[in-house]
Formats: C-alpha cells, structure tokens, sequence
C-alpha cells in the first residue's frame, strides 16, 4: 500500500475521527448491552404497574370463588364488592373466545379452582376476526410479555397511560391531578378491586350514540368467518373444561341501553351457540338501571350502575345456585 496516502493530512485527520467515534461506538454498545437487563426489570417491576387485569389474575389462588370471563363488560358492570364470597373478573376489551379461553387458562395454571364460572355470551365475540391490536392488548392487560407490553405503549400510548396511571393512583403514587375524571376513585381512601374498572361519567347521549356508530361500523370489518369457526372450537374448549373440572357454569348476556339495541346489527339477535344453549342463562340485555344516569356509554355502566346491577345479578345467581338452575332471567 502506498504510504503516501496517508501522509495527506485530510485523510489522516479523517482516519483518526473514524478510529475515536468506532471506539466510542463499542463503549456505548457494550454499556448499552449491560445496562438492557436491568432496564427491562426496571420496566417491568417500577416503572410499568400491574393492569387491573393482571392483578385480576394475580389474585387468583385455590379458594373457591366465582370466575366472571366475557369482554370489558365484565370489568365495568360487576362490582365484586356487591357479590357474596370471592369473586374474580377476568375480562378483556372487544375479546373474542380465543381470547377468553387463553385468559382462563392462565387462570387454572395460577391454581384456580371455581366453585361457578360465569361467562359472557353476545355475537360480536363470536363473530369477530383477530387482530393485531386485541392480542396486544392481551398480552399487555394480563402482563404476558415485557417487550411486547413496550410495543404496546408505544404504539397505544393513551390506552396504556390511562391504565397504568389509574392504578398508580389507586396506589397512591401520583397525584389526582394526573388522572382523567372519569377514572378517578370515588373517594380518597376507597380500595383497588383488581378486575374492577371504576368509570365515574355519565352518559352523554349525542356522544354515546356517535361512539356506538363507530365501533359498530368497526365490528362489521371485522366479521369473519373463519374466525368464527375458531371461537365457535374455542367456546366448546371453554365448556369441555368446566365441565372436566366438574365447574357449573352460567351464560350471562349484560346490559345494553335502549338506544343501542335499536341499532344492532341482525346478528346480534342469533340464538347462542350448541355449546352453550344448555346451561342457564342470565339475560340482563333490557335492564336499565334506576335511571340513564347509571350507564356510562351505550354499553357500560358507571359505578353507580355497577353497584346496583350487581346487586340485582347476586341475588340471581345465588338463587340459581340453590336449586332454580335453567331459568332464563329477565
């Protein structure tokens, strides 16, 4: 090699810079390196809080208590403080009963033993085709991956933000001021119920219509059938299960506002699956409250609602459970 090439100073000068920013690059890289284990126990046991749902889960032991397994409808309308014994609500937004059978799951590998499992039935959990945002948000509500719980963040950082910061608050380690109203407890010392979501809004009716329009418009891209052949081995799954472990189970249909069931598609209306058309239903579909001001959209009660649905969902099922199973209840 020609030695006088490198004798012309911008190219010495050039192969200098070089040589200190690689060796710069090699330091950072292998700090870089060492620090990334510890980064992602920082995330996963300071910085990131358990979700209502994984604390849901982490709850869970061999005691006997009732399991509550359906859509987000099971963590706004149920409030385990109004039902007798131990209850548990495992409940994921917009699941299908893939979903639902993998969040069961997870729950017997934690030693669950349910003295009843109560699980949700309505055709869009059914009906719906999987997508790349509901299995992050399952992986991201019950904890399932570190790495994939950062996708998520990142890429549904209101979602995440409003859960985490939620039961951070619960916990007392933020101040209220970081909280959105509608998911503030109703009192400062009132305890977190794992499962529990907590919605203190009430229902504006121009706005809960144009939301119930857009998810319903949302839901019919989704329709798939192949899909639904899935949920439909699934819910068999679901079945074959409780009935292995000798588990009673109940089919619960919950509340939907007037002003939405004059809106839902036909297939809302089908009949429930042979899987399930056996085992007592619980059909709240038509309950409305004491007044409007106990929903707080088309599909979800507030606390207020919650409180006093559960009450009146108690009473049924304690009456089922003592001896007037198969009635379908009104």
């Amino acid at each position: 090699m020609n030695s006088t090439i490198f004798n012309f100073r911008p190219l010495k000068r050039a192969a200098k810079y070089g040589q200190v920013h690689a060796a710069k690059l090699i330091v950072i890289t292998f700090v870089m390196g060492s620090l990334l284990p510890f980064s992602f126990f920082i995330l996963t046991h300071f910085v990131k809080s358990d979700t209502i749902h994984s604390l849901a889960l982490d709850t869970i032991d061999d005691s006997p208590r009732v399991i509550f397994l359906g859509s987000s409808h099971v963590n706004t309308n149920i409030d385990p403080r109004e039902m007798p014994g131990k209850v548990s609500l495992l409940g994921l937004p917009n699941a299908d009963y893939q979903d639902l059978l993998r969040i069961l799951q997870l729950s017997l590998d934690r030693g669950a033993k349910p003295s009843l499992l109560v699980l949700e039935w309505i055709a869009s959990s059914l009906l719906r085709g999987p997508t790349e945002e509901r299995a992050m948000t399952l992986r991201f509500s019950y904890g399932l991956s570190p790495i994939l719980d950062l996708k998520t963040c990142l890429k549904n950082p209101n979602h995440c933000l409003r859960d985490r910061l939620y039961v951070l608050y619960q916990w007392r380690f933020i101040p209220t001021a970081l909280i959105d109203d509608n998911f503030r407890p109703l009192s400062a010392g009132e305890e977190l119920i794992p499962g529990f979501e907590r919605i203190n809004n009430t229902m504006d009716a121009s706005e809960a219509m144009a939301t119930s329009v857009d998810r319903l418009k949302t839901l019919d891209a989704q329709l798939d059938r192949d899909a639904q052949a899935k949920n439909l081995q699934a819910l068999a799954q679901i079945v074959s299960i409780a009935q292995g472990m000798k588990i009673p189970l109940n089919i619960l249909k919950t509340p939907l506002h007037r002003e939405l069931r004059a809106i839902l598609p036909h297939y809302f209306a089908m009949p429930r699956p042979h899987a399930i058309a056996q085992f007592p239903l619980f059909d709240f579909t038509e309950w409305e409250g004491e007044t409007d001001g106990q929903f707080a959209d088309h599909d979800h009660l507030n606390a207020s609602g919650a409180r006093a649905f559960s009450q009146v969902l108690a009473k049924r099922i304690y009456s089922s459970r003592m001896g007037t199973e198969g009635v379908i209840e009104k």
